[in-house]
Order: C-alpha cells, then structure tokens, then sequence
C-alpha cells in the first residue's frame, strides 16, 4: 500500500504523513524517489519519529508540542500541501489534514471508518475547535463543513494488490526497509497475548511481531 500512495504524490508537490507506523515509513522512501519538494511527517511517539528522520523526512513534527497546520502553512507559504496521508488514528488527524491540505490537493485515509465517527456524549461538553487545542481529546466532536469536500478530494485504501507487493519486496531488498530496523518486538506464538499488549505501545514501537 505504502508504494500505491506514494505514486498518486508528483515530483515537486509537497506531502504531509499523519503517523509513522511501519506502513507510513514506507511510504517516505517512495516519496523521495519521486523527487517531491518536501516530505512532513509528524507522529507522537519519539521513535516514531526518529525513524521517519533517518529514513528521509525532511521535517519531522510532534503533534501534541508543536502546531503542524502552522508548520505546513509556513513551508509552503500558506497554500498547503498537495498531497496529504492520514495513518494516525486520533480523530484529531483528519480535522488537521483537512487544514494543511491546499485547495484541489489531495488526502488519502487508510482506514476512513475510524475517522468518520460522531461522538454524541461530547458534542455538547467542548467547542468546535479544529487546532491543536483538542489534540488531547481521544474523541473529539466531529462536524464537517460541506463545502471542504468541493475542494480537495478524499481516497480509501483500495486494497491489497500483488504488484504492490513486489514493489514492497524490491524496497525490502534495497534495505531501505528491513524488519531488523523498524521491527522493534518479536514474540512467540504462545505469547500472543503480551504481543498485543505490548502493540498498544504506540510510544514504544514501531512493528510488533508475532512468530510460530
């Protein structure tokens, strides 16, 4: 999936990545070959974000420290970005894609069900605020303004393709991206459980793995 997106992105547009788990760190190497003017992750979890660095990103953001739409605007001075990809799973995310991408530009939501959620027991409780003031609400009212979806358009993930694979394969094999860099826990089949747990860990690892 990582390869799909990161073809939809052309050489000298700007891209901004929500979340860096294993599947967004592939796209950033992609990203770079196509020759894009700049790439802009952001991800709350330190290795995370160290990982997007050493990888390629070329601005790598805190969104619980730092105002990502501030930072967007001003790298490309106050139009946006072209191209946006939401993998970070707070709703807080797609409020703040909607406001970094520039008009006609483009968001791609891996997993749109989770982002398209109206939480009833906290419409009344907070305001309408799509900055960083709610990015530490885990649920967050969400209201959306029609006329935002006039000017940029939204994609799903399509599914699983097997020439995406081969590029994924092709990309492994370069070494850009290997389970020794970016599998941060390996665990036995009995142990599935702490597996789990140990993958809620969103601040202390990347992939967690499972193996016979």
């Amino acid at each position: 999936m990582s390869v799909g997106i990161g073809k939809k992105v052309k050489p000298g547009e700007v891209a901004v990545i929500f979340g860096q788990e294993l599947v967004a760190l592939g796209i950033v190497p992609v990203l770079k070959e196509r020759n894009v003017a700049k790439i802009i992750t952001a991800d709350i979890s330190e290795l995370r974000r160290k990982a997007s660095k050493e990888i390629g990103a070329d601005i790598v953001v805190n969104p619980l420290k730092e105002d990502i739409i501030e930072i967007v605007m001003e790298e490309t001075k106050g139009m946006g970005a072209e191209f946006v990809v939401v993998m970070d799973e707070r709703p807080i995310a797609i409020q703040q894609a909607m406001h970094v991408v520039r008009q006609f530009g483009k968001i791609w939501l891996t997993k749109p069900s989770a982002y398209m959620q109206l939480n009833p027991a906290v419409v009344n409780m907070h305001p309408i605020n799509w900055r960083m003031a709610d990015a530490g609400y885990a649920e967050p009212p969400i209201k959306f303004d029609p006329s935002l979806f006039s000017m940029q358009t939204a994609w799903g993930t399509l599914g699983l393709r097997i020439p995406r694979f081969l590029e994924a394969i092709d990309l492994m094999k370069s070494g850009i991206i290997t389970a020794q860099k970016y599998v941060t826990d390996i665990f036995p089949l009995e142990k599935t459980k702490e597996a789990f747990d140990r993958g809620m860990d969103f601040n202390g690892t990347i992939e967690v793995m499972v193996e016979p």
